[in-house]
């Protein structure tokens, strides 16, 4: 706003000089003003997005996801990778993997996150029946249109993710 009165000053100062040289510094003035104008907007404007890795540890009963999960979030496209080991009665019995693509859109920490059509869905049958003990169904299918989570930056290069009150994750810069 500042940038834009000062340009209306500059221009209403040329139109009342006769003089070239004038005419010619406060053109050149305006061309500055715009120009730092632009750099300050940029340099205002918020991040849309961040890449985060959280080495996770989920529990259920006698039954425990040992994961790293990357998400990669940038203008409304996300995208998680999931490798773990799963152990039953701290016996391992599988390794899983997990790839989904999908859109979102967020607002003060609020993220509504949407099928992709023809997003990336790759998990098998198998690590799928283990991983709906862990982790929203709408990661392991494409029927669920709609996931709601709040990703809230706890400071630069940090993010916690929780669907409740409670924390469901911390995820660093990776």
């Amino acid at each position: 706003m500042i940038f834009i009165a000062f340009q209306i000053i500059i221009f209403k100062m040329m139109m009342m000089t006769e003089n070239k040289f004038h005419k010619m510094t406060c053109i050149a003035l305006i061309i500055v003003s715009c120009v730092l104008g632009y750099f300050y907007a940029v340099s205002k404007r918020p991040d849309d997005g961040f890449f985060c890795t959280s080495d996770a540890i989920f529990h259920a009963r006698n039954k425990t996801l040992n994961a790293v999960m990357n998400f990669h979030m940038q203008d409304g496209q996300g995208f998680l990778t999931l490798s773990g080991e799963y152990y039953e009665n701290d016996l391992k019995t599988s390794t899983l993997s997990l790839q989904k693509e999908f859109n979102y859109s967020e607002s003060n920490g609020e993220y509504i996150l949407t099928q992709k059509d023809k997003g990336v869905l790759d998990v098998s049958e198998a690590d799928k029946a283990i991983l709906t003990e862990f982790i929203p169904d709408f990661y392991l299918t494409t029927s669920i249109p709609v996931h709601h989570i709040r990703i809230k930056e706890l400071r630069r290069g940090m993010w916690i993710f929780t669907t409740t009150p409670v924390p469901y994750l911390t995820c660093t810069d990776y």
